[in-house]
C-alpha cells in the first residue's frame, strides 16, 4: 500500500477590478496615515508623561475624575506596548503587538479595567481613538472576551 501524500488546501485567487483595487489601495493608506499619525500621538503624549504629567484622554463619558485618571493610565500602558513593539519589529514578521504573551496579560488587564469603568463603549472608543490602526486587530482579539 502506498501513502496518500496529504492534500493541500486549495489556493483561493481574488481578481479584482481596477476600480476595486484603487479602491483597496487608498484604503490601506488611509489606515497607514492613521497608524502613522496615532503613533505620532503616542510619542508625544508618552514624552510628556515622562515629565510627570498624566493627561485626561477620556472625556464626555460620565466618568469621574479618577476614573478618567484610571482609563488614561490604562491607555498610556497600551500605547506604550505599541510603541515599544515598534523598536523590535522585524520587517516581514507580522506585527503581534498584543498577542505576544508578556504584553497579552497586560493588555487584558487594561481591557478589564477599562470595562469596569465604562464597559464596550469605552473599549471601542478607546480602540478607534487611541489604538494605531495596525494593532486594531490584535487588540481586539485580546479584548474578545469583552464583547468587543
Amino acid at each position: 500500500m502506498t501513502a496518500k501524500p496529504p492534500s493541500e488546501p486549495p489556493i483561493t485567487v481574488e481578481v479584482l477590478s481596477d476600480q476595486a483595487y484603487l479602491e483597496r489601495l487608498e484604503q490601506q493608506r488611509r489606515w497607514a496615515e492613521q497608524d502613522r499619525q496615532a503613533r505620532d500621538r503616542a510619542r508625544r503624549l508618552l514624552e510628556q508623561c515622562q515629565q510627570g504629567f498624566t493627561p485626561n484622554l477620556i472625556q464626555g463619558m460620565g466618568l469621574s475624575a479618577f476614573d478618567t485618571l484610571v482609563a488614561s493610565r490604562g491607555i498610556l500602558q497600551l500605547l506604550s506596548l505599541s510603541l515599544g513593539v515598534d523598536h523590535s519589529y522585524q520587517p516581514g514578521q507580522p506585527d503581534l503587538t498584543y498577542l505576544q504573551a508578556s504584553h497579552r496579560s497586560i493588555a487584558h488587564r487594561c481591557g478589564q479595567q477599562l470595562y469596569q469603568l465604562g464597559g464596550v463603549q469605552l473599549l471601542r472608543t478607546v480602540l478607534e481613538q487611541w489604538i494605531p490602526a495596525f494593532d486594531q486587530d490584535n487588540l481586539r482579539e485580546v479584548w474578545q472576551d469583552f464583547g468587543i
